[in-house]
């Protein structure tokens, strides 16, 4: 009702204690997916329920975008730690299965700071806003995935209302033409490259700091600098 009434869900998300993200599909009333400091969670009753996404075990921004197929349901894209890899990934399949779009040569930072924003258009293009680096977009129509089964557990809820007044990225096979824009010029690269899962931080990613669960050694021929108890970074 374009946000004249709320329903306050007292369902929880697992362990979390700090929601990160929350986007929906645009396609389906109910349909959300919330981004955590333990995980990914879905809903498609409005909050009643939610499924935790096996395999993450952190995720900051995330957004949907356009189907794969004509009809389908919509990509999902987020920034996640996924079965112990950092980095920037997509399902097509409603969180069945993730495709790693960066690599250890070629990430965005630290996860954290960034926010990605899929095309409700074009399927695979998607745009990330950067701390300090940037705005890029890519289009990717990598092939090979990860699999993960959905947790089976779910969480339930009572209700009640109240009434208010009112990339760079890079693609596993594929070409990626990514853009960095500044108030007075534009410079445009395009890179093709093979990704691979790997046990390092990328260029400019974090390496280490209180609470840091990720890679601690850097891609060659970077090294984790020091900046302050909290984060270190790949310089």
């Amino acid at each position: 009702d374009f946000a004249v009434t709320f329903t306050a869900s007292s369902a929880t998300l697992g362990s979390s204690t700090s929601t990160k993200g929350i986007t929906v599909n645009v396609k389906a009333t109910g349909d959300v997916w919330v981004s955590t400091d333990v995980g990914l969670f879905h809903t498609v009753n409005n909050g009643t329920t939610f499924t935790q996404i096996t395999g993450f075990t952190n995720t900051y921004s995330l957004s949907t975008g356009a189907p794969k197929t004509t009809g389908g349901y919509p990509s999902v894209f987020a920034f996640g730690t996924y079965n112990g890899t950092p980095g920037l990934w997509r399902s097509d399949d409603q969180g069945s299965t993730w495709t790693r779009l960066d690599d250890a040569a070629h990430g965005f930072g630290s996860q954290e700071a960034n926010y990605v924003c899929g095309d409700q258009r074009a399927w695979g293009r998607l745009y990330v806003g950067t701390n300090g680096r940037g705005i890029f977009y890519g289009d990717d129509n990598g092939s090979t995935s990860t699999t993960t089964t959905k947790a089976s557990s779910t969480t339930t809820s009572s209700s009640s209302t109240r009434t208010s007044s009112s990339s760079t990225t890079t693609s596993k096979t594929s070409s990626i033409t990514t853009t960095t824009k500044t108030s007075s010029s534009t410079t445009t690269t395009t890179t093709t490259t093979t990704a691979g899962g790997t046990g390092t931080a990328c260029h400019y990613c974090q390496c280490g700091g209180t609470g840091f669960t990720g890679p601690t050694t850097c891609v060659s021929p970077y090294t984790c600098t020091y900046s302050n108890d909290f984060y270190s970074q790949c310089l």
